[in-house]
């Protein structure tokens, strides 16, 4: 089974290049919309924190020492390896993916949104591209709920799959693409290369091909 690596949360060119550089098989972006520009970064919810380290925390996710890239740079700096797009807003991949270097510099453009009501028509509009079905729970009847959406596969918290792994074992199995994020330790790979997941969202991309080699 071939296990992909992908540098996870690669928003700046700094950490594009550190990804790359470390041999990373793609990256992944995250896209949300801000007015009606479509920007490269990870929003902040508009969730009032509660607690102080909440606070602190939503502080740091909305400090950046680097600018974000333009998505359009962050393609061609991408040539020849994954492009991982994460829609963070409904309707916006018509403005994404109608660039059309996205069919041309990227090895593959794999595109994951919690709005799964759009992959279809993803599907339908840009064949070219692998939609995921980003997933923080795994519901019943997990295939029927891929195959309404007519998505590739899904893109699952690490903890969520930890605690279902025959059901991971079981989309395997059965030819469904799965990626998990975000694993950092050498458990959590283990576990991920194990049960056959195709794609590994990590912000150690030198250990996670390690253990990606030593399984292949």
């Amino acid at each position: 089974m071939i296990c992909e690596v992908i540098g996870h949360r690669a928003n700046t060119r700094r950490w594009i290049r550190k990804y790359i550089r470390d041999g990373a098989h793609g990256v992944e972006i995250d896209i949300y919309i801000k007015g009606d520009r479509v920007n490269v970064g990870h929003p902040i919810d508009n969730t009032k924190p509660a607690l102080l380290r909440e606070k602190v925390s939503r502080i740091l996710l909305g400090t950046h020492l680097n600018k974000g890239i333009d998505i359009t740079e962050a393609i061609k700096y991408v040539k020849g390896r994954i492009l991982w797009l994460d829609f963070k807003d409904p309707n916006i991949y018509e403005k994404v993916l109608s660039i059309e270097d996205l069919k041309k510099e990227p090895s593959k453009v794999i595109v994951t949104t919690r709005f799964h009501d759009e992959v279809s028509n993803i599907k339908k509009r840009y064949p070219w591209v692998e939609a995921l079905l980003s997933m923080e729970s795994l519901p019943p009847r997990i295939e029927s709920v891929i195959e309404e959406a007519q998505a590739d596969g899904i893109s699952l918290k690490y903890e969520i799959a930890v605690k279902r792994p025959e059901v991971i074992r079981r989309l395997v199995d059965g030819n469904v693409k799965v990626g998990l994020w975000i694993i950092n330790d050498k458990e959590q790979l283990k576990n991920a290369i194990n049960w056959g997941v195709r794609y590994v969202v990590t912000d150690f991309v030198s250990l996670a091909l390690k253990y990606c080699k030593l399984n292949q």
